[in-house]
């Protein structure tokens, strides 16, 4: 079955028909431990944390959450179950996220980042699930309904999947809302990714990381992953933004190709999120008419100050700090 080709331009159209009505997906949450220790980490001995935060995480949920500090509002579907859903949604409440969730009888997952004095950010992240059919099939109704009675302009699906979940779900939910007319941003990694992709979403956001495991190429350098990002625009139509932390991101879609540095951030709080924060502020800035060029460096400003942050978003000043140091440019 074949449906019309959605992109990032049909996001714009949207809005200006509808108003800014994002939905997140988010089919396995989290809650997020960060712990900032005072020395380096040593395995296999005692490290104490100076701070800790708890914060609401998962790839729709951060995007969601981002969306909100920019003053624009998305609707976040995800699972919940356990004690630690019941934190999840507690956090969700007091930031003010929107959200619509069904129960599940497996708990919620944690995931934990230990940031260490150096920089180096070590991650342990629980597996989640597993989840039910039924739970399967009444969290995508709600879902499916939401987006169309609100007239959703733009959905973001993200993250991992629960233990027994098909690989091709994301595929089958891009399909579906083409059917609808709702463009997608995919943002997953390994076998889903694959599969999603020939789904055609509007726009994939793989990290240096995830793209390596796609094409199972070693993504050194921007260079490196520009070329990767243009092979996968050329052969599929569809956009692709990859972010790579300290060396900056690249996009790549029918606007032609761009990279933008990071700002460098002194002192590193939370790595949790960034990459969905820029994800949002990237999209959010073009969807509201901003080019491709000024997008980038609004998203890399975005999501710098959030790595300076405890787990919060940052706000419109704190962003602008940091826009003086983010500089992208058309590349080849």
């Amino acid at each position: 079955m074949h449906y019309k080709f959605l992109s990032i331009l049909d996001i714009r159209r949207h809005i200006a028909a509808n108003g800014e009505r994002f939905s997140t997906l988010t089919l396995n949450p989290s809650l997020d431990k960060t712990m900032i220790l005072g020395t380096p980490l040593k395995t296999g001995a005692l490290n104490r944390a100076k701070t800790s935060t708890l914060s609401a995480g998962s790839k729709g949920i951060n995007v969601a959450r981002a969306m909100k500090a920019m003053g624009a509002y998305a609707t976040s579907y995800f699972f919940a179950g356990g004690e630690t859903g019941d934190i999840l949604l507690r956090l969700l409440k007091n930031e003010g996220i929107l959200y619509r969730t069904v129960e599940t009888k497996a708990p919620t997952r944690e995931n934990i980042k230990l940031i260490d004095s150096v920089g180096v950010c070590t991650e342990v992240n629980e597996e989640g699930g597993p989840v039910t059919t039924e739970e399967i099939s009444e969290l995508l109704s709600l879902f499916y309904c939401g987006c169309r009675d609100s007239k959703t302009s733009c959905v973001f699906l993200g993250g991992s999947v629960h233990r027994g979940v098909d690989a091709d779900i994301y595929a089958e939910i891009i399909e579906n809302l083409r059917e609808i007319g709702i463009p997608v941003i995919l943002d997953c990694d390994g076998e889903a990714l694959k599969k999603g992709i020939e789904a055609r979403p509007a726009l994939i956001k793989p990290n240096a990381y995830e793209l390596s495991l796609l094409t199972g190429v070693d993504v050194k350098n921007p260079d490196v992953a520009a070329d990767i990002c243009r092979r996968i625009y050329s052969e599929t139509g569809v956009s692709v933004l990859c972010t790579l932390g300290a060396d900056g991101a690249v996009f790549i879609g029918d606007g032609g190709s761009y990279y933008v540095n990071a700002p460098k951030v002194e002192c590193v709080r939370c790595f949790a999120g960034a990459g969905d924060a820029f994800l949002s502020a990237f999209i959010l800035s073009y969807a509201r008419g901003a080019n491709e060029e000024t997008s980038l460096a609004y998203a890399a400003a975005f999501a710098s100050k959030k790595v300076a942050a405890s787990g919060e978003m940052p706000t419109q000043d704190e962003v602008t700090a940091y826009m003086t140091h983010a500089s992208s440019h058309a590349i080849q």
